[in-house]
């Protein structure tokens, strides 16, 4: 499993979590830079996917 992962155009946070797995709010959580309840993401922005870590 990658540890981060880079948006890319038409990603949905909700996306991200479902093609990883990973529940929403254990996202955000792993994520606190990402403003909102992860509708504002932007292209090219990496997300943090390793649970041992927050961004």
């Amino acid at each position: 499993m990658p540890i981060s992962y880079k948006v890319i155009e038409n990603d949905s946070f909700f996306d991200i979590a479902q093609r990883f797995n990973i529940p929403m709010q254990q996202l955000l959580k792993m994520n606190p830079k990402v403003s909102g309840v992860g509708e504002n993401i932007y292209i090219r922005q990496v997300i943090n996917l390793d649970w041992t870590k927050t961004g």
